[in-house]
């Protein structure tokens, strides 16, 4: 049986919601758990989610945005591990006892993340790839990952404190990952763990809203975590980066908003955290051997 909490998290997105908590629970014996948390929709479920065997459902009453709710669910699962899945996505068969068997073998592993692909058209939807369109299985160490799709261990999560709230969204992947990391366990991406993406068109932001915030978490990120002249390095590089990419989707004001608010509250969202040493980001640095942003979006 199953060790994993699989948590959902919705913000109006009831009925894809709806199909994927039955589509988990069509075979109890598969699961431990599926917790749901509504981050504050406008209408409540239109559906019995106390039929579903093994869920779970928490009400938030608004939107936090991911990052509170995942760290609500994380707070009530009783997992050994935890499974993110997109409330629009859908969940391979052997997607969970295929990690679970390699979190037992490899005991230093903190997150995995799955292969996820746009439907079922076996194209990469994710960004976090080194080969993104490479076919065939993959199996490497990675620096992050997508929440879209993947497991973490449910005591590395509460070790190094659960995604960072302040976030709201974006990026808070590569926040966590450098706290996994920085712990002293790997990271991996795993091409035989799927999960088929569908987006919804529902619980969208703005383009201008979405660059927006990549950019400011970036920058929050990098002054948590590099030491002062290594975070400002980065963080310009990324500004400079981000403004060319701003020019070209029309987002300019939005990005630079961003950058203006990544910079003005650097010193209070990085916060007295423990800072990376030389070797450390040495390290983080050549498992994105690209060494460069690589921009998408879900």
């Amino acid at each position: 049986m199953s060790q994993t909490s699989i948590i959902l998290v919705n913000w109006n997105r009831w009925s894809e919601v709806e199909t994927v908590a039955r589509l988990l629970t069509t075979k109890p014996e598969r699961i431990h758990e599926v917790i749901i948390v509504d981050n504050g929709s406008s209408t409540p479920p239109p559906f019995d989610w106390r039929k579903l065997p093994k869920t779970k459902m928490i009400f938030l009453d608004k939107n936090y945005g991911p990052c509170v709710a995942r760290n609500r669910g994380a707070e009530i699962a009783t997992g050994k591990f935890l499974f993110f899945l997109d409330s629009d996505a859908i969940l391979s068969r052997t997607a969970l006892i295929n990690l679970e068997k390699r979190f037992e073998v490899e005991k230093d592993l903190g997150i995995i993340g799955a292969r996820i692909e746009r439907g079922f058209k076996s194209i990469v939807d994710q960004w976090i790839y080194v080969n993104p369109q490479q076919k065939g299985p993959q199996r490497f160490d990675t620096y992050s990952f997508s929440a879209a799709g993947a497991m973490i261990r449910a005591d590395v999560y509460r070790q190094i404190g659960g995604f960072f709230e302040t976030m709201y969204m974006h990026n808070e992947e590569v926040d966590l990952s450098l706290r996994v990391l920085q712990a002293g366990y790997r990271i991996s991406y795993d091409s035989k763990a799927k999960v088929y993406h569908f987006p919804s068109h529902e619980g969208r932001e703005a383009p201008g809203r979405f660059w927006k915030g990549m950019i400011r978490n970036w920058i929050w990120a990098f002054f948590r975590y590099y030491p002062t002249g290594e975070a400002y390095k980065r963080s310009i590089l990324y500004s400079l980066i981000y403004v060319l990419k701003a020019i070209k989707l029309n987002v300019v004001p939005e990005v630079l908003l961003g950058i203006l608010e990544g910079f003005r509250e650097r010193r209070v969202r990085a916060g007295e955290y423990a800072k990376l040493t030389p070797s450390q980001i040495k390290h983080i640095d050549e498992l994105n051997p690209r060494k460069k942003i690589i921009f998408g979006r879900s």
